[in-house]
């Protein structure tokens, strides 16, 4: 995913212009924005998901802040979204169907 080209460019304010929040099936990736691979959904709007973690590649790079923007960016550690909320049944209910687009 290229930043600069999701946040329009924008880096200082890292907006996310869609209003979604994604997560990778495997965890490794989670974000605020439409989803950009069949192995992704989506789980609900972003305002339902402020304070969740961007991930990327197993990395946490920050969380979504109330605007869709990202805070605590220096949060540079592993990490893996089905790993840090083991009882979200969005993906139980994800798991049960044959829609990715859930």
């Amino acid at each position: 995913m290229n930043f600069y080209t999701y946040v329009h460019n924008n880096p200082l304010t890292n907006i996310d212009p869609t209003g979604h929040y994604c997560v990778s099936n495997e965890g490794n990736n989670a974000h605020a924005g439409g989803c950009n691979s069949s192995t992704s959904f989506y789980l609900d709007k972003d305002k339902d998901f402020v304070g969740h973690p961007i991930l990327i590649n197993g990395k946490v790079y920050g969380f979504l802040g109330n605007n869709g923007n990202t805070i605590n960016e220096a949060a540079h550690y592993q990490g893996n979204y089905w790993s840090m909320y083991k009882d979200d049944f969005l993906y139980i209910a994800w798991l049960t169907t044959d829609n990715p687009n859930f």
